[in-house]
């Protein structure tokens, strides 16, 4: 920070993105001490560090470079709002994180600084693909189980390469621009609010017909 400091003299945007996977177990599976990692590389402490330690102490070490009107945006999940199945170490700390970023709004709004939180969902990647799969292998589903959950609850289709509309996950180029937003001036009124980049989330189609039922029932 010090070098930064002389170099640019201020830091008009923080953007906390840095952490990690944090283990793929059910509950009582999740390594607590080194010597219990078997396929995975990180305990539940780790996890925490890094999905919550780094976005805590470089917060803390950047927010006296940065002036009134600055941004600090922090990458959550919409997983620490929904369901991930066996992932607890990786949505927990998320959730705390989001609870950080409300009570840094709120302090550092005092100085002008705006504080805000990117919900990205799962982004169009072979990644979130082997994720998913790994989830479906935990709960004994078929195959795409978990990628059909999200599109059966996405509200906004959006056309594909080729030109047809259709349900699909959302980009990084997607975040990157809702980012940019948050860091410019146009977002000037904007502090505290948590905004998902997912392509919205609903109820199911299931959720929906019991709901429509019951409603129509009720009528009767």
């Amino acid at each position: 920070m010090q070098v930064l400091k002389e170099r640019f003299g201020r830091l008009d945007a923080l953007i906390n993105n840095a952490g990690s996977a944090g283990a793929r177990q059910r509950l009582a599976h999740i390594p607590l001490l080194r010597e219990d990692l078997q396929s995975d590389t990180e305990t539940l402490a780790d996890g925490i560090g890094n999905l919550l330690g780094i976005t805590w102490n470089l917060t803390r070490a950047a927010a006296p470079l940065i002036p009134p009107g600055g941004s600090v945006i922090n990458i959550s999940t919409i997983f620490s709002r929904t369901n991930y199945y066996g992932r607890i170490p990786y949505v927990v700390p998320k959730a705390a994180l989001n609870a950080l970023c409300q009570r840094l709004a709120i302090e550092l709004g005092e100085r002008g600084i705006r504080v805000n939180t990117i919900y990205p969902g799962p982004i169009d990647s072979e990644r979130i693909r082997t994720v998913f799969g790994r989830m479906d292998e935990l709960k004994g589903l078929p195959a795409n189980s978990t990628a059909d959950e999200f599109f059966d609850i996405m509200r906004l289709s959006r056309t594909d390469d080729a030109g047809r509309t259709t349900k699909r996950f959302p980009t990084t180029l997607d975040v990157a621009n809702t980012a940019l937003f948050l860091a410019s001036d146009e977002a000037a009124a904007f502090s505290g609010h948590a905004f998902e980049v997912t392509h919205r989330y609903g109820r199911t189609r299931r959720e929906s017909h019991r709901l429509c039922g019951t409603a129509c029932a009720a009528r009767s």
